[in-house]
């Protein structure tokens, strides 16, 4: 009987190793669906961009924008505010570049003015993570124009996932799987659009 489990456990395979040694992986969906509808009007040489949008928990929300040609800024209704902006984009060192922006805007049932001056830098760096976002066409372009036309599929789907990894990895020569061990990474699927531009 001893020969027989002696034999047997020379005969099982090395157990895997544990699932604790690899790294760390978090996944979560925080997304709330939503759908958009865009239209885009030419008229007299001014563009007009109307927009609405809904989410699964039944917030709506509806936006108009135009270019003001006078003061070179943009004319925006929002909810129940009436907003003008004009942004300037200063020169500088790559990313360094100062963005200027001036805001006013009137409360329409208040009839309430603001006044807005805001500096920052030129690009918008993320908080948190690497934030990702692919728009996946649902049909052609009008006019059957192909990608690259220059005008976006009437219908897609613009999904979105900020990824969260390790400020550093540390490799040592004595314990290289030790990096991999506390390494903590996480995705989170914050984004699901789905888009209708006529």
């Amino acid at each position: 009987l001893a020969l027989i489990t002696s034999a047997a456990s020379l005969a099982e395979p090395p157990s895997a190793p544990a699932l604790s040694e690899g790294p760390s992986l978090r996944a979560r969906v925080s997304a709330r669906p939503r759908l958009k509808v865009l239209k885009r009007l030419q008229a007299k040489g001014n563009r007009l961009l109307l927009g609405g949008s809904c989410d699964s928990a039944g917030r709506c929300s509806f936006e108009a924008k135009c270019a003001e040609p006078l003061l070179g800024g943009t004319i925006a209704l929002s909810g129940r505010s009436l907003r003008w902006s004009r942004l300037w984009l200063l020169p500088g060192l790559a990313d360094a570049a100062t963005r200027v922006e001036v805001c006013s805007a009137v409360d329409l049932r208040t009839g309430k003015p603001d006044a807005e001056l805001r500096l920052g830098l030129r690009r918008a760096f993320s908080k948190r993570g690497l934030s990702l976002v692919h728009a996946v066409p649902l049909s052609l372009p009008l006019g059957g124009e192909q990608e690259g036309g220059g005008r976006s599929p009437p219908l897609r789907l613009e999904v979105g996932a900020t990824l969260d990894v390790p400020a550093e990895v540390t490799l040592s020569a004595r314990d290289p799987r030790a990096a991999l061990r506390s390494a903590r990474f996480s995705v989170d699927i914050d984004r699901a659009d789905l888009c209708v531009e006529y």
